[in-house]
């Protein structure tokens, strides 16, 4: 069910919508290169500890 109603949300996207999504992904792959070059920067062993730091 979930996976018909998220389908359903990608059918629908349009090309600007896809193209957002795309530079924001690019950007988050972009600034995690830079994080994972910086070795002052924390490092997480689990998803969990940082989605704990974000909240």
């Amino acid at each position: 069910m979930a996976n018909d109603v998220l389908q359903t949300k990608i059918d629908k996207a349009t090309k600007a919508d896809i193209e957002i999504f795309s530079n924001l992904t690019l950007d988050a792959i972009e600034e995690a290169k830079k994080l994972a070059k910086n070795s002052k920067a924390k490092r997480y062993s689990f998803a969990r500890e940082l989605l704990d730091d974000c909240v």
